[in-house]
């Protein structure tokens, strides 16, 4: 083993993916998506223009996966994550707030 595998960094990656998968799954997020996207391994074969399109993900549907990996990677904090993202923690609260009342929402929105 060398120096960069050893000591209490590497003890700490079982919290760091577990968290990961917990901020992930809380906020509906694919799981294996995230992780295949994490290392790498998310890219599409070319297709078909048409199909194609239908692989884009919504502007809303990004921005959520994106605060979640930044979440994910600054292992819940949400100062840290907000600070890496570049806005005001009270604006990872106020998304949360919602993604949460998405979820909540009865399907069909009544």
């Amino acid at each position: 083993m060398t120096a960069a595998t050893k000591g209490p960094a590497n003890s700490a990656l079982p919290a760091v993916r577990a968290s990961l998968i917990a901020t992930a799954e809380a906020l509906g997020i694919n799981v294996d998506l995230l992780i295949a996207d994490a290392i790498g391994a998310a890219s599409l074969p070319p297709a078909a223009p048409s199909a194609e399109l239908s692989t884009v993900l919504s502007l809303e549907e990004m921005e959520r996966q994106h605060i979640a990996r930044a979440l994910a990677l600054a292992g819940g904090n949400k100062a840290l994550a907000a600070k890496a993202l570049g806005i005001d923690r009270r604006t990872i609260y106020r998304k949360l707030a919602v993604y949460k009342a998405m979820r909540a929402a009865p399907v069909g929105g009544a």
